[in-house]
């Protein structure tokens, strides 16, 4: 049986990348190299795990302004997934290596990625290695779902995940107002993956617009991948942050506490 690892990326998967993307990716992160450097498995770096819609972009703009953080220098989990984790899955898969755009055939090849291996996106990042740091905190929204944090807490003991969380029908409405471009996708409307007690405002919403059956299609197949609820433990590597409530200063305010007590 063949071994996924990183000699597999580098030996039957980077030659199939083209030039311009593995340009674009050594142009925006000229720190990560796959052959020198310290493993980012070793490396002391925070990671912010949130499923979509629930604040992070908006919570790392604000945490910017209140430490200082890089949050440029370890690829986000879209760079990665284009660089790593697509056309591994692609190539596991015999499909040609290319760009996929659509967030629901995304999220296919990157559950086909996890069922391969194990550590998920956590264990793509060990395959990279970071060549120079500063004295500012890494930050980095790369991991997502049970699987991936249970791995790095158990294989990463220099992380620290922090996991933002908010309601279901919360994340549909952010999700439908946003205007990202990466928010594209195809598929059929259905509402079972959501708890019972959460679908009938949902339709209602689906009926008065608040609520687009794009944001539905894309948080159905994110649930698929990696659920609806936080993972929540007592790890003393793990902070959850309940986000419903609370102000975007407030959720910003409680990530920079959590960043100074791990460093004290």
């Amino acid at each position: 049986m063949t071994t996924i690892d990183a000699s597999y990326y580098l030996e039957n998967v980077l030659p199939q990348v083209s030039t311009q993307q593995r340009e674009t990716f050594f142009t925006q992160y000229p720190h990560i190299q796959f052959d020198s450097g310290q493993s980012l498995q070793t490396v002391p770096i925070v990671m912010l795990v949130a499923l979509t819609g629930t604040g992070k972009s908006t919570t790392l703009n604000l945490l910017s302004e209140m430490i200082p953080i890089d949050d440029k220098k370890i690829p986000s989990r879209r760079a990665l997934a284009d660089m790593v984790i697509i056309p591994t899955a692609q190539t596991i898969a015999g499909d040609s290596v290319q760009a996929v755009t659509d967030r629901v055939e995304r999220f296919r090849y990157t559950g086909l990625f996890a069922r391969h291996i194990s550590g998920g996106y956590v264990e793509a990042y060990h395959w990279l290695n970071l060549t120079h740091t500063t004295g500012d905190t890494l930050i980095c929204e790369g991991i997502r779902g049970h699987r991936e944090i249970d791995y790095a807490l158990n294989h990463c003991p220099n992380w620290r995940i922090i996991e933002l969380s908010a309601n279901p029908l919360t994340r549909l409405q952010r999700l439908s107002q946003r205007s990202d471009a990466f928010d594209e996708a195809e598929g059929s409307v259905s509402l079972d993956f959501l708890p019972e007690h959460y679908r009938d405002r949902v339709q209602a919403e689906l009926k008065h617009g608040t609520v687009s059956p794009q944001a539905i299609t894309i948080m159905q197949a994110e649930a698929q991948n990696y659920g609806l609820i936080p993972y929540n433990t007592s790890h003393p590597n793990y902070k959850l942050i309940v986000t419903d409530n609370l102000s975007p200063d407030s959720v910003a305010q409680q990530v920079k506490e959590a960043i100074i007590a791990w460093q004290a």
